[in-house]
């Protein structure tokens, strides 16, 4: 592997091994991100596990630790999380590790109407109506106009995501923090199946 600034970190050479198929032939390396992106998943989240014991314990200890006094009951030798300042240095810890998502879930089941929900981090959420037939989360301000003007519940499915893919181009032509690749996947009502869906790259 080739570390930082290109230097060789470790180099292994095996002679005569034998090595056992994982996967399919020839996918190699699309199994290689499938698993390297995972592996970066887990890294974040063990950052954030990280980040959030060390906050823990200098909470612990800001309670625990006295010395000088308290800029709120003029207690002396009281515990410095009463000091202004290591209050505030603990709130920029906190606001730091905490992190909000919000989720835009869809689908079907059986015999029932599709249905589309915006579910925000704090666990509620509101469904797509008629009047407000699709939800859109992230870079928003560029591509959000396309939809509004043209996309209705009596579009058909094909133009609905011909909308879609014009308003994500138009996000990534506008904003160079969006990149490559979308995942395009549309579902058609009832079949219950993912029929169409297509990784679009800059090759595709």
């Amino acid at each position: 592997k080739l570390g930082i600034h290109g230097s060789p970190t470790c180099v292994m050479l095996f002679d005569g091994a034998q090595a056992e198929l994982v996967g399919q032939p020839n996918q190699g390396l699309a199994h290689m991100f499938t698993m390297m992106n995972a592996a970066r998943l887990n890294v974040g989240v063990q950052g954030v596990a990280i980040a959030e014991r060390a906050y823990q314990q200098a909470l612990a200890f800001s309670q625990e630790r006295r010395q000088g006094r308290s800029a709120w009951t003029g207690e002396a030798s009281a515990p410095i999380f009463d000091h202004p300042d290591v209050r505030r240095s603990l709130g920029l810890a906190k606001a730091k590790i905490d992190f909000n998502v919000s989720i835009i879930f869809g689908g079907q089941i059986g015999e029932e109407r599709s249905r589309l929900f915006n579910v925000y981090a704090a666990g509620n959420f509101i469904e797509a109506t008629p009047e407000n037939c699709y939800f859109q989360i992230g870079e928003a301000k560029y591509g959000k106009p396309i939809i509004d003007r043209v996309v209705s519940p009596g579009l058909p499915l094909d133009e609905a995501a011909k909308c879609a893919l014009i308003s994500m181009d138009s996000t990534l032509k506008s904003n160079i923090s969006v990149g490559l690749p979308l995942d395009l996947l549309v579902y058609e009502a009832d079949s219950l199946q993912v029929t169409r869906f297509v990784a679009i790259d800059e090759d595709n």
